[in-house]
């Protein structure tokens, strides 16, 4: 078998790209589609070793260099600053490599990694959290833009974030159908 036949015959056995379940109301999608992005993490992810080895060595060599605020004028580190201190534990489960690992992950997995800010009574952000394409949604409102995030439970409620309390990273490729 030629080298052209073996990619294409890797190609069929792909998983399909991931798809959201949409109730469409103008271009505004309802719901994540969990058992898509399960479906692409099983087959796409575990059950591939040379992309579980890819995904792998690209998330755990990306906090080789811990996030910490600088002082431009002096270079000084500033271990105190909000910035430094929230990324030394981002969340109560999470170190700042693992919460790297955790983006990256999702990102090359899925396609997208969305980091929700915590906030407390004051509006400072007190811990960061990582959810993916399974649990997240963008809803597009008339404009064509992000209007709100929809976060889902997974017992069929969603909880709505503004867009200014969301982080969307997005993956390197630009889907033209779902540019959001």
């Amino acid at each position: 078998m030629g080298l052209l036949n073996r990619l294409t015959s890797v190609f069929k056995q792909a998983p399909a790209p991931l798809q959201r379940t949409s109730q469409v109301v103008g271009a505004r999608h309802a719901r994540p589609d969990y058992a898509s992005f399960q479906k692409r993490v099983k087959e796409g992810y575990m059950g591939n070793p040379v992309v579980a080895s890819c995904v792998s060595v690209r998330a755990n060599t990306l906090n080789e260099a811990p996030l910490v605020a600088m002082n431009p004028a002096t270079g000084e580190l500033l271990p105190q600053h909000p910035l430094s201190r929230i990324m030394m534990s981002p969340n109560p489960a999470m170190s700042q490599a693992e919460f790297w690992q955790t983006v990256s992950t999702y990102v090359d997995v899925g396609g997208n990694a969305y980091i929700v800010k915590k906030r407390n009574v004051l509006g400072g952000i007190e811990g960061l959290y990582v959810y993916n394409d399974g649990q997240m949604i963008p809803v597009i409102n008339a404009d064509g833009i992000v209007g709100e995030y929809r976060y889902d439970n997974g017992n069929g409620q969603t909880i709505p974030f503004a867009p200014a309390d969301v982080i969307h990273i997005k993956s390197y490729y630009v889907d033209p159908l779902q540019p959001y």
